[in-house]
Order: structure tokens, then C-alpha cells, then sequence
């Protein structure tokens, strides 16, 4: 029982970190979006991603799948870099 908790205990932790790197990254695309000024509307059009889902992602109503972010950046001209 002890041992459970303490895998439970770790894996929310690990899902914590997670949501906070998902996070940090939505925080990123919004910053340079809005440095660019570009609209939801436009990056929209540039990307094929309905600026509804654009909308849910920057409010943090939604994950985004590695395929939206990967478009996102393209757009943005953002280097993704794992680190």
C-alpha cells in the first residue's frame, strides 16, 4: 500500500511538469503571435488551424497535439528545441 501512494504521489508530480512545460509553450506561441501582431484570425489563415482551436489552445482550454505546434512555430518562425 505505502509503495502506491508513493507511485501516485510521483506521478502527479510528473504530470505537474508536464502541464508546466505545455504550458510554458502555449505562453511562448501567444507571446510572439502577439509580437508580430497577428491576429488569431490571420495566424488562422496562415496555419489551416481553425482560429477556434487557436482560441482554445491560448486560453488553455485544450492541449495542443504536436502537429498544432509544430504549424504554430512554423508560422512564427519559432525553433522548437528539446532541452
Amino acid at each position: 500500500m505505502n509503495n502506491e501512494k508513493v507511485s501516485v504521489e510521483n506521478s502527479l508530480k510528473i504530470n505537474d511538469e508536464i502541464q508546466n512545460q505545455i504550458d510554458d509553450i502555449i505562453f511562448e506561441l501567444i507571446r510572439e503571435r502577439k509580437k508580430q501582431k497577428l491576429s488569431q484570425t490571420k495566424l488562422s489563415q496562415m496555419t489551416g488551424i481553425p482560429q477556434a482551436t487557436i482560441s482554445r489552445l491560448e486560453s488553455f482550454a485544450t492541449v495542443p497535439t504536436l502537429h498544432i505546434v509544430i504549424k504554430l512555430s512554423n508560422a512564427l518562425n519559432m525553433k522548437l528545441s528539446l532541452g
